[in-house]
């Protein structure tokens, strides 16, 4: 009856790790997300100043 309860107990913290593994990747992926957004946002500004520098430069 102990090693019983020690392995239902064993599984449920196999269990909770790894849905609390599973909430942080969730997490992870959308600051993911924010982060290639924000690149994406930034390399498009670059590359306007940048023809706006050749523009000033002709």
């Amino acid at each position: 009856m102990f090693s019983e309860a020690l392995r239902i107990l064993d599984r449920n913290t196999a269990e909770l790790m790894v849905d609390r593994m599973k909430d942080e990747m969730e997490v992870l992926k959308a600051q993911n997300e924010e982060l290639k957004s924000s690149s994406e946002e930034k390399d498009a500004e670059i590359a306007r100043l940048k023809k706006l520098l050749e523009e000033q430069n002709k």
